[in-house]
């Protein structure tokens, strides 16, 4: 998962300079196989909270769960992730109830 987040930000001109946060939050996501939300949750709290990367990390955080969800065949509204993971980065929102709560709002299933 974790060479995968770093493939997608590279795509989008960025570079891993801090790792730990964006490591230790994907590992408590590859705990929660049975929660896609709660899962996707530890991965932006990580990449939009913990700002591993240069830059381009709201973008990485949004391409990621969007393809994510994409191969579990949900519907979503791009423009409301968009927005809703830049209220996160704006707001520090590091809570992951809260970023799930977020999430669950967004997607709906086909």
């Amino acid at each position: 998962m974790e060479e995968r987040i770093i493939r997608i930000n590279k795509r989008f001109g960025g570079r891993l300079e801090h790792p730990s946060n964006l490591m230790f939050d994907i590992e408590q996501a590859k705990r929660i196989a049975n929660n896609p939300f709660k899962r996707n949750a530890y991965v932006i709290r990580g990449i939009v909270i913990g700002h591993p990367f240069s830059d381009a990390n709201k973008r990485t955080a949004t391409y990621f769960v969007t393809q994510e969800f994409k191969m579990q065949n949900y519907k979503y509204d791009e423009e409301m992730i968009v927005r809703g993971i830049k209220r996160i980065a704006e707001k520090g929102t590091n809570k992951i109830p809260i970023i799930e709560g977020k999430l669950r709002k967004w997607y709906t299933k086909k």
